[in-house]
């Protein structure tokens, strides 16, 4: 076996090991490239994807679209079936000429599941928030800045990111942001990020621990 061999054969083996769905496609929509995860969202097989064209097995493609007005589109949420996905699509280019597109799934079907464990546990618990802004004393300037930003940012309808050192009072001032906002009725949560299983974790988004609680 010669080094582009073993070097092909190196990146299949990635390729198919791969948790994401990869599917690859040439400018006139011909599967070139998938691995099975890819063909698992499409519903077919390898074999059957490798023999046919993108606009047959779905109609509605995005791939289409990248081939036709080469865009790339990141982060699309879709749902598949049963599943929901992160998909990510781009152009692909060979000295500088399109040769196809390229599309990347990600399944996130565990991680909304245990999302909504979380919610039903919050909602079942009862949870409050303890402290309120007006619990914080600050005497120097730079925490009386902060917490007027807090007040503030209290009244918007948005998600809100803290960060500081461990032990610097961030769920302490997230609970105070909490309970001045329009959300203070409903439930309050502090989740423990690093108890969040590796594999999640990696996909959790960081809204999700900052909608209910503080990351910490």
């Amino acid at each position: 076996m010669d080094d582009v061999e073993r070097q092909k054969h190196f990146y299949q083996t990635i390729f198919n090991l791969s948790y994401d769905g990869i599917v690859g496609v040439d400018n006139d929509g011909r599967i070139i490239i998938i691995n099975e995860a890819g063909a698992n969202f499409l519903g077919i097989s390898i074999s059957e994807a490798t023999k046919g064209n993108i606009a047959t097995i779905n109609p509605k493609a995005s791939l289409l679209r990248v081939l036709a007005d080469q865009s790339f589109h990141h982060d699309e949420i879709r749902r598949l079936e049963s599943h929901t996905a992160i998909i990510n699509r781009a152009p692909v280019y060979y000295n500088d000429e399109l040769i196809g597109a390229v599309s990347s799934m990600r399944d996130i079907t565990e991680l909304q599941q245990y999302e909504e464990t979380i919610r039903r546990n919050i909602s079942q618990q009862g949870l409050q928030a303890k402290w309120t802004l007006s619990h914080l004393v600050a005497e120097s300037e730079p925490m009386q800045h902060l917490l007027r930003l807090a007040h503030r940012y209290a009244a918007v309808d948005s998600t809100l990111l803290l960060q500081g050192e461990s032990g610097t009072g961030k769920e302490m001032l997230a609970q105070g942001i909490h309970s001045e906002s329009r959300r203070s009725k409903g439930p309050f949560v502090a989740l423990n990020y690093a108890a969040v299983p590796e594999t999640l974790r990696q996909l959790l988004p960081l809204t999700l621990c900052l909608e209910v609680g503080a990351c910490h």
